[in-house]
């Protein structure tokens, strides 16, 4: 949802700038005067946020498509580029692409902190291919298309090369990265997967269209079925519900989608219930946006909640709580535990580290093959050009969280890089997938506390409530993805849901309360708590598989 777009559209960065551009020239031009001018932004001092990087996206979109050709069912996603390798400065590099089987690149690097790069290529394997890269450092990026055997030279100005910036460099070189298709395709693909999260721009509710869009998505990217429902509001009686019961939510608006193929599972968002004083409420880690209008860590009464959730096309399942471990459940101390959190901001901070839990097994791949896949190369370089370009939000979504694990108190993302490798000789993987800890605090808009998305929200009050007894302090529930919390045995397997709900959705272990597309939650409450939970789970699509008590 909106809480994790900020993060999101950042897959786009090198793509679509949040200035006004004159697209005038061909497509790599244009992509490296998008660079251009977002960096002329950052030194102007204006403001970036989603809705104009959405907006600009379409101003390139529409010059290239008018209309947007016919949806690719593989074709979300595919403007990811894919490693191929890193040269350092005066040095050269050899590889083989798709089209020209013979690439040599030599790089200089001279005093004056500028670079010259000659691309080398021979050998096509016919007169009409050609291969199209991105090189890049930890703070800028340009693009090359190489359509016919010969040298390009290129010219790179560094914009900042010392300190830890020339030590990258130096390091680690230029990444070289190859996109699988050419330009004018990638900038398709780019225009059709952020068709996918244009829900967040057009008002509370999801139309047909883009919600049938989300819904092959998630079946074509995740292996995951929602069927379509008769039944679309289904009314409980409140009283049935009890403190701790979950709420598992899918809007099919790009972003729930998104966090889906990422961590595997069925829900994109979580919340609780929780009775105060004899009244219900909802209570939830999010953000306020165009379909919700809290922010933060907060309560709603159920009457309340619903009708918000049926506004903006929540699909909602209600899941109770077993009986012995309602039981269990102590109110007191989970109202004392949410009036310490209420208000915090929604948990950016480690987001990305509940899901990037190993070295190998996280990082989606593409369907149908499912052999190219993200990789940390281009996690790294993401980071780094975030950080130059808005430290601020390289503050909110990963810093902070990397001075957790180093113990340092570092701004500048390429300095942390460099602490962690030379200092304590601790890659940049590495450092991802150290396990997050629960009482590690954030600050975040002069907030200082736990950092909690929606799950770990959830888990925490659960957690606050006795439900994990002597387990309590050996599971992190900011280590948890929303499908390790609802695969944890807390539910009733033998919950006969009440009639209503049987009507709507017949055979459900549980009850559908809102939604046109029916959830099936994957292994609901078939995983008993164990020490140390999920804290090195692989996720990859399409299967998920992982070990037990990883």
């Amino acid at each position: 949802m909106l809480r994790i777009f900020k993060f999101g559209a950042i897959f786009a960065l090198f793509l679509v700038l949040a200035s006004a551009v004159d697209f005038t020239g061909e497509p790599v031009d244009d992509l490296n005067n998008l660079v251009s001018s977002f960096y002329d932004r950052k030194a102007a001092g204006q403001e970036m946020n989603y809705k104009i990087i959405l907006n600009e996206f379409k101003s390139l979109g529409q010059k290239y498509f008018p209309i947007l050709p016919v949806i690719d069912k593989y074709g979300f996603f595919e403007f990811i580029p894919y490693w191929v390798q890193n040269i350092l400065p005066n040095t050269t590099g050899n590889f083989s692409a798709p089209c020209f089987q013979n690439n040599v690149i030599t790089t200089t690097v001279d005093s004056d902190h500028k670079a010259v790069w000659e691309f080398t290529s021979s050998d096509p394997v016919n007169e009409n291919c050609m291969d199209f890269y991105m090189v890049a450092t930890l703070e800028d990026v340009l693009f090359v298309k190489v359509e016919k055997a010969g040298t390009i030279q290129k010219e790179w100005l560094f914009r900042n090369l010392r300190g830890a910036i020339e030590w990258d460099l130096d390091t680690n070189g230029f990444r070289v990265f190859r996109f699988l298709h050419d330009p004018t395709l990638v900038i398709q693909y780019l225009a059709q997967t952020f068709l996918l999260f244009e829900p967040l721009i057009k008002g509370p509710e999801v139309g047909q269209e883009f919600a049938e869009m989300n819904r092959n998505f998630l079946f074509n990217y995740a292996n995951v079925s929602m069927p379509k429902r008769h039944t679309q509001v289904v009314t409980v009686n409140e009283s049935l519900i009890s403190s701790g019961d979950f709420f598992g939510i899918t809007r099919l608006d790009g972003l729930d989608p998104m966090i889906i193929w990422g961590y595997g599972g069925a829900t994109g968002h979580t919340a609780t219930a929780l009775w105060i004083d004899g009244e219900l409420f909802v209570c939830e880690s999010t953000v306020n946006s165009d379909y919700w209008p809290n922010n933060g860590i907060q309560k709603t009464p159920y009457q309340q909640w619903v009708t918000w959730a049926q506004n903006a096309s929540y699909n909602v399942a209600w899941v109770p709580l077993a009986p012995q471990i309602a039981s269990q459940y102590n109110e007191t101390a989970a109202l004392e535990f949410f009036n310490t959190v209420v208000g915090l901001d929604y948990g950016y901070n480690n987001f990305l580290f509940g899901w990037l839990d190993t070295q190998m097994d996280n990082l989606p791949c593409l369907p149908p093959n499912y052999d190219s896949c993200l990789t940390w190369q281009l996690v790294q370089i993401l980071s780094g050009v975030v950080d130059a370009l808005d430290p601020a939000l390289a503050f909110q979504f990963f810093n902070q969280a990397f001075n957790r694990r180093l113990n340092t108190n570092i701004n500048n993302t390429a300095e942390i890089y460099q602490y962690g490798q030379v200092n304590e000789g601790i890659s940049f993987d590495q450092l991802y997938t150290i396990p997050e800890e629960d009482h590690w605090v954030y600050e975040d808009e002069g907030k200082v506390g736990p950092s909690m998305v929606c799950d770990v929200f959830v888990c925490s009050m659960w957690k606050a409530a006795g439900l994990f007894g002597e387990l309590a302090s050996q599971i992190n529930c900011t280590e948890q993805t929303p499908f390790d919390v609802y695969s944890m045995t807390m539910f009733d397997t033998s919950f006969v849901p009440p009639e209503e709900c049987q009507k709507a959705d017949p055979g459900l272990p549980y009850c559908q309360i809102n939604g046109e597309y029916r959830l099936l939650l994957n292994k609901l409450g078939t995983r008993t708590p164990y020490p140390q939970m999920d804290q090195t789970c692989p996720s990859l699509p399409p299967s998920y598989t992982r070990p037990d008590n990883c």
